[in-house]
């Protein structure tokens, strides 16, 4: 049986990329040693804003209760830097019979925060795309000392940037960072021994010989990145393996974070566990994440 670093398979999908995928038989296919994938389910609100598109909110209201009994959590459909239309839209979703995750923008006004805690038991963080942790810290510091007053956790939206991952207690983050390597032949890779996220990049030498032993460490051998000979699918693999082992390090790290059940079932929520954190891989394709479930499914310790 396939040893597992985490205690499933973690992945985003947004309705703006996966509207017309088969949810279902991704997550049979993520499957693994009978445990379903957590999925996280968003509504691509960014994406689909930064592309000129718009999402239609009873759409993404059906796809919700089609897919439902496959998603761990799925997302309000936020707008973006507007607090009021996202309020709008979460009240239409509980209106429809939904309990989706709230979001709050880290540029919207405080009280609205704190009146979402006052409400939900999970709350998502976004708005943080493209902005440098260090700006983004004063403000996720003010967060946390307020959730946690209330007993309630975090996740980030889109929170590539390490230092906070690492530093501060969110219940979960997706980041779709760790696709870089599939993109643009930059892997980033866990370094088991010094307990840190590496980059390789295909063909550099001296990147290669410097991180022998933690891409050994993972299954693989290093001369393949070398000769530039590693596929796309074993990329998405590696990124994904090394994301479930920086989790595994992150949790030791930072310590439990539970999410804790009050106020009845809001948002609604069905993880195969309700410790934290977790590491949500977000992509929007269906082959990368297939391929990223691969590296888990495949990971044999490094023997």
């Amino acid at each position: 049986m396939t040893h597992l670093p985490v205690d499933a398979f973690r992945m985003l999908i947004s309705f703006h990329y996966f509207k017309k995928a088969d949810v279902k038989a991704l997550s049979e296919y993520c499957t693994i040693n009978g445990v379903q994938p957590d999925l996280f389910a968003d509504s691509g609100a960014y994406s689909a804003w930064s592309q000129g598109a718009e999402i239609n909110i009873n759409d993404y209201a059906d796809w919700i209760n089609v897919n439902k009994k496959y998603l761990g959590v799925y997302c309000n459909l936020d707008v973006v830097d507007n607090a009021e239309e996202t309020e709008t839209n979460q009240t239409i979703l509980e209106n429809q019979g939904l309990s989706p995750l709230p979001v709050w923008h880290i540029r919207s006004a405080k009280k609205v925060f704190e009146g979402l805690c006052e409400k939900y038991n999970y709350i998502a963080i976004g708005g943080m795309v493209g902005t440098p942790w260090r700006k983004l810290m004063p403000s996720l510091i003010w967060a946390f000392k307020h959730s946690i007053e209330k007993n309630v956790v975090l996740h980030g939206l889109g929170l590539t940037a390490i230092f906070p991952v690492h530093n501060t207690p969110f219940f979960s983050v997706d980041s779709s960072s760790f696709g870089a390597g599939f993109r643009f032949g930059r892997c980033p890779v866990w370094d088991i021994e010094q307990s840190k996220r590496v980059g390789v990049d295909l063909g550099n030498k001296k990147q290669v010989v410097d991180r022998r032993k933690a891409i050994a460490s993972l299954g693989y051998d290093p001369k393949r990145f070398l000769n530039r000979d590693v596929t796309r699918q074993e990329l998405a693999g590696i990124a994904g393996l090394s994301a479930a082992l920086e989790e595994q390090h992150v949790r030791k790290k930072i310590g439990p974070v539970a999410l804790h059940q009050r106020n009845g079932d809001k948002p609604y929520t069905n993880f195969n566990s309700n410790v934290g954190v977790k590491i949500f891989l977000a992509d929007g394709t269906v082959p990368n994440l297939t391929a990223t479930c691969d590296g888990l499914r495949n990971y044999k310790d490094g023997k």
